[in-house]
């Protein structure tokens, strides 16, 4: 199972790790989180979850980029290598439904995440939450 990640609700954050949906609550489970038997059939009480924000909520991609660091939807990235050195590309990597595919949307237009990722060049710079003006509308939702 591929993990997740989404801005905590208490500090702003990063967390990761699996996600869970409980009513109107949305919650990581990270390395820290402990699950325990109740003692009864089907009980589990869990401490430790994390809340966070729906909206930065991703999925890893299982991609990497140039410097080892994890791709998931809404992460923004540069990458040069299929141009001239005097220009980057940036774009924002989400998840296209119908294709059931990872893709990068730039102001250049949408391409599978496959052609960049990995490549020598590409780099995660940041999130869409923190560079909007690469995309008019929330790409996960």
């Amino acid at each position: 199972m591929r993990q997740y990640r989404g801005r905590r609700l208490d500090n702003g954050e990063w967390a990761e790790g699996y996600y869970i949906k409980l009513g109107s609550h949305h919650l990581i489970a990270d390395k820290t989180t402990d699950w325990d038997n109740a003692g009864e059939p089907g009980v589990i009480e869990i401490e430790g979850l994390i809340e966070v924000d729906p909206a930065t909520v991703g999925q890893s991609t299982g991609k990497l980029d140039k410097n080892g660091v994890e791709i998931y939807g809404g992460c923004t990235l540069r990458d040069g290598s299929f141009h001239d050195d005097e220009t980057l590309w940036e774009g924002v990597v989400f998840w296209h439904k119908d294709d059931a595919c990872w893709y990068v949307k730039s102001q250049e237009g949408i391409k599978a995440l496959a052609i960049y990722a990995p490549s020598q060049e590409c780099e995660v710079i940041g999130d869409f939450h923190d560079n909007p003006e690469l995309i008019q509308e929330n790409p996960n939702g």
